[in-house]
């Protein structure tokens, strides 16, 4: 069953739903290979594997969203608003969030030297935010988040889980939050209740623009082909810069021909005319002309 594209609002809860369904799934079938174990039974699935990927899957496409609101302005103003619009999604999910943020602070399984985040009614928001960070990129060094494997009935099993980010330009963590399974799975549900319920997602987008869009980039993939152009010996060294490591030549008499993957055409066609001589020649009437003669296009 597809999305519906026609109402992206929509098109953004049904993912967020469908992202809550493959997780409980695939929970489901774990739960059901684990009383097994007895029979030395390896399991089918991995259910904190597919924790974390539906855990980024919502973060990524939620703060994403709420940034557009907001124009990537994340400032703390803008931040406190969108705190405020959360908890108004879901009151009870929210405080659920505020409470694993208690918990880990509570537990010293917290650190974050953001100033802006300690900034009053935003650390829900900012919470997000680092974890979103964590699994996307996070600085210098990559992926910043670690699963600790502990012993249980001589298994090794994945019990928690280090969320870093890495703050920019300093090469140093200034987030580190370390939660149990446990605490993953409850941040992943309430923000499944959080942002599967948030409203404001349908102010940014337009759908007017939705098709238009889709076919703009279908053309410029289709349009991407091959400029096919012959040029003298001393022309070579030129084309080569200029089209570096797309270039392949083939040499013919004192001439080589030569084509490359060409993603501009005018920009194609100004250098042929101004490094080959064409243009200054015959005129840019005749020389473009010309050149619809040359160029051989190709759709990859």
């Amino acid at each position: 069953m597809g999305y519906d594209t026609t109402d992206l609002k929509e098109f953004t809860k049904d993912y967020i739903s469908r992202t809550e369904k493959n997780y409980d799934k695939i929970l489901e079938i774990y739960c059901k290979d684990n009383k097994k174990k007895s029979e030395n039974v390896k399991p089918e699935v991995f259910e904190v594997t597919q924790l974390i990927n539906s855990l980024l899957g919502i973060l990524v496409m939620s703060f994403e969203s709420v940034k557009a609101l907001k124009k990537n302005q994340m400032n703390p103003n803008e931040m406190r608003d969108i705190n405020k619009k959360m908890k108004s999604a879901n009151e009870n999910a929210f405080n659920e969030l505020s409470n694993v943020i208690d918990e880990l602070k509570k537990n010293n399984k917290f650190y974050d030297s953001y100033s802006n985040d300690h900034e009053k009614d935003i650390s829900e928001i900012a919470f997000v935010r680092r974890l979103r960070n964590s699994l996307s990129h996070s600085g210098n060094k990559g992926l910043r988040f670690f699963p600790i494997e502990e012993k249980d009935q001589d298994v090794n099993k994945i019990k928690s889980i280090i969320f870093c980010d890495e703050e920019k330009n300093k090469n140093e963590d200034a987030f580190i939050a370390e939660l149990s399974v446990e605490q993953v799975a409850r941040v992943f549900k309430s923000l499944k209740l959080i942002f599967g319920n948030f409203e404001d997602f349908a102010e940014y987008y337009d759908l007017s623009d939705y098709q238009k869009d889709i076919n703009t980039m279908r053309t410029k993939m289709e349009n991407v082909y091959k400029g096919v152009f012959t040029c003298k010996k001393k022309d070579l060294e030129l084309a080569q810069k200029k089209f570096k490591g797309n270039l392949e030549k083939i040499e013919k008499d004192e001439l080589y021909i030569c084509s490359t993957i060409v993603y501009d055409e005018l920009d194609f066609f100004t250098w042929i005319f101004q490094s080959c001589g064409i243009y200054r020649l015959i005129g840019p009437e005749a020389a473009c002309e010309k050149m619809k003669q040359m160029i051989q296009k190709i759709v990859i």
